[in-house]
């Protein structure tokens, strides 16, 4: 296993990079502390499809699904605010908030 600090990283990283391609794994030293580790991945772990990367996030827990059905476009265009010439955008809105029972 290689060590190696961080600007010496920074100076190196294509040729680092290379060597953990070869399989080498490469251990990054901060003021001779290890704080990361380096290693190539496998075919197995290679770029997730983004499907696979939310299903990975709602198995952990981090998120999850919207269960909520979205509007469709009738009902946005049916229900969009109308504006009339000279009307500000900000009364509207507070006049339909006044009106509804959100």
């Amino acid at each position: 296993m290689i060590q190696i600090n961080i600007s010496t990283l920074k100076n190196r990283l294509s040729a680092v990079l290379k060597k953990v391609k070869k399989g080498e794994e490469v251990l990054i030293l901060d003021r001779e502390h290890p704080i990361a580790k380096i290693t190539a991945l496998s075919a197995k772990e290679g770029p997730m499809s983004e499907q696979n990367f939310l299903a990975t996030l709602e198995q952990k827990g981090i998120i999850q699904p919207n269960k909520k059905k979205l509007p469709s476009v009738e009902w946005l265009k049916a229900n969009s605010l109308k504006l009339k010439k000279k009307v500000s955008l900000v009364d509207q809105v507070l006049k339909e908030r006044e009106e509804s029972k959100w």
